[in-house]
């Protein structure tokens, strides 16, 4: 239904200008833009590193946070070659401080630690492409319920992943 009403929508990423501008390493790992997307795209982001200290963070395009504070629905595609090999951690504020989503397709079942939830994806390890979508408000309410929301800080990735086409919007 078309009510006249469009929702606002942030794309981060979606690898077509060729580029890794706007993404961060912080250790060792490589990150590369390359040929190939998800759902028909030409381009997406690989990164190669190890999962327990190779961290990556897609920034604003002039480096900040993206401090987004009225989308948090949020969609991406994901392709892992291997169960464990990658995490996405998504970074909110909130009026308890700063909290972190983690969504993974590990098979290891990760306990939720003060300011982390874990949360599985359940997809396979098959290297082809899966879209994720999000409610990060619902999923910050499901482990704190107490906790508001205030403003999707970004987007820290550990280990080997593709990625592309990661948006945040108002809603569904």
């Amino acid at each position: 239904m078309d009510d006249g009403v469009s929702a606002s929508r942030t794309v981060y990423e979606d690898a077509e200008d060729a580029t890794t501008n706007g993404w961060y390493r912080y250790n060792r790992g490589s990150i590369a833009n390359i040929d190939g997307g998800a759902n028909g795209s030409n381009r997406s982001i690989e990164i190669s590193g190890y999962i327990e200290n190779d961290v990556f963070s897609l920034t604003t395009g002039n480096g900040f946070d993206w401090n987004n504070t009225s989308e948090f629905f949020a969609e991406f595609s994901v392709a892992f070659d291997e169960p464990d090999s990658g995490v996405i951690y998504f970074q909110i504020g909130t009026n308890k401080g700063i909290k972190y989503l983690v969504y993974t397709g590990a098979t290891i079942k990760h306990n939720d630690q003060r300011d982390i939830a874990y949360f599985d994806l359940d997809v396979v390890a098959d290297a082809q492409w899966h879209t994720i979508q999000r409610d990060l408000k619902d999923d910050l309410a499901t482990r704190w319920p107490n906790v508001q929301l205030e403003a999707v800080k970004g987007l820290f990735v550990y280990g080997s992943i593709k990625l592309d086409n990661i948006v945040l919007s108002e809603f569904e």
